[in-house]
């Protein structure tokens, strides 16, 4: 069976936001099932995560490695899509803390 990403620069990040897709309706339930306490250690945690990755993307997108679309390339198509995952779930956890907010609990 071939891959349907093979002949795609981006591979590696489509793969990813595949993963990410398939896994959000879990995390998003366990989520949930967490405290405000939790959830705010939550959204500390996963805002580190993105913040440290989107960082490394701007650094090889504007540092001295200058590639001017990094998530167009097989090298960096991985960390594209990583950031992609750690924006997502930062985002997530936000999302159901504010709900959680609006519920009064």
């Amino acid at each position: 069976m071939s891959d349907p990403f093979d002949d795609d620069p981006r591979q590696d990040q489509l793969r990813l936001a595949h993963i990410e897709g398939r896994f959000s309706g879990h995390d998003l339930a366990f989520l949930r099932l967490q405290g405000a306490a939790e959830l705010a250690e939550q959204v500390q945690a996963r805002q580190a995560l993105a913040d440290y990755l989107n960082e490394m993307y701007e650094w090889v997108k504007y540092g001295p490695l200058k590639v001017p679309h990094p998530a167009q390339t097989p090298e960096y198509s991985g960390l594209a899509g990583m950031c992609d995952i750690a924006n997502t779930l930062a985002g997530r956890a936000r999302m159901v803390l504010d709900e959680q907010r609006d519920l009064g609990n």
